[in-house]
């Protein structure tokens, strides 16, 4: 197993699960032909159990071998679309002590759904939901 394959399935621990799209974005995006690339290391990591992969999603979404989330889950865009933040960030600035819903202390406490240093500490909630004015101002 390369560095590469190590860093994917790392990322896959971190995030949870990552469409096959987000993969080449994050580790194959400088080669020649990636998505054919991504592929076929993403076969082999899936035969060898390393990751699983739903084929309920287009494009396919990977999950680390020891992941509980079903594959049909209706946190899945949720997690998908943390992925795509931090790609939204990375391409800006690269991210340090980056963590993925990171627990602080008992429920009720802060919550956010990423941590990051990225020019300064930030917490950052991802919002799938469309609020209006009114709804936000209510409470």
């Amino acid at each position: 197993m390369n560095q590469r394959d190590k860093a994917i399935i790392n990322d896959l621990r971190q995030f949870r699960m990552m469409s096959r799209n987000q993969i080449v974005e994050l580790h194959f995006k400088h080669l020649k032909n990636p998505i054919n690339s991504c592929n076929s290391v993403l076969k082999r990591l899936t035969r060898d159990n390393f990751i699983k992969c739903s084929t309920l999603h287009s494009p396919y979404v990977y999950f680390n071998s020891d992941c509980n989330i079903k594959p049909d889950s209706t946190k899945i865009p949720h997690f998908l679309e943390l992925v795509d933040t931090v790609i939204e960030m990375k391409a800006h600035r690269e991210t340090k002590n980056l963590m993925i819903e990171p627990k602080y202390g008992d429920k009720g406490t802060i919550e956010p759904d990423i941590f990051a240093i990225w020019f300064n500490p930030i917490f950052i909630e991802v919002q799938r939901n469309v609020y209006t004015k009114e709804v936000m101002q209510e409470n």
